[in-house]
């Protein structure tokens, strides 16, 4: 299993450098009508990057996200919780420890009924990891910071 992780995680940073040396980006309106008619683009393979280019940054921070736009990803992914006093921000997992240097459960819950642990302030200075697990010089980033990242250039999946 590890093996094909390590293989997937390879060809897809392949598949985001062929895409950008292959094809210019397409304007953001073009990319939104390729993404809602696909019939009418039968050769186009929309690349989407989850949770940003990791292969190099922290999944779900800024330069993971700016990497994969100057990579040619045509798509986003990341996603999102919030601090309990609601300041949305990128991160993927329930709790701190895996992917932050911080510890503890930052939400609990189920489908639309969650409890948050964590204030912004608590959260805003602690890095990320790498994906070798060891800590970077990047911080969280807010929702508003991806989104003003991707806006114009790509499109995004929350």
């Amino acid at each position: 299993m590890k093996k094909l992780l390590l293989l997937l995680l390879f060809l897809g940073g392949v598949g985001l450098q062929f895409c950008y040396s292959q094809s210019q980006r397409l304007p953001i309106e073009k990319l939104i009508d390729v993404f809602n008619n696909p019939a009418n683009y039968p050769n186009y393979i929309m690349i989407s990057a989850h949770r940003g280019y990791w292969k190099d940054y922290p999944e779900n921070s800024l330069p993971a996200i700016q990497a994969a736009i100057d990579l040619g990803a045509d798509m986003i992914e990341f996603d999102i919780t919030k601090s309990d006093d609601d300041v949305l921000y990128l991160l993927h997992d329930y709790g701190l420890d895996r992917l932050t240097t911080g510890h503890g459960i930052v939400r609990k819950g189920e489908g639309a009924t969650f409890e948050y642990y964590k204030s912004w302030d608590e959260l805003k200075n602690l890095k990320l990891k790498e994906v070798t697990g060891e800590a970077s010089e990047y911080k969280l980033a807010t929702l508003r910071e991806a989104l003003s990242m991707c806006k114009n250039k790509v499109l995004v999946s929350i």
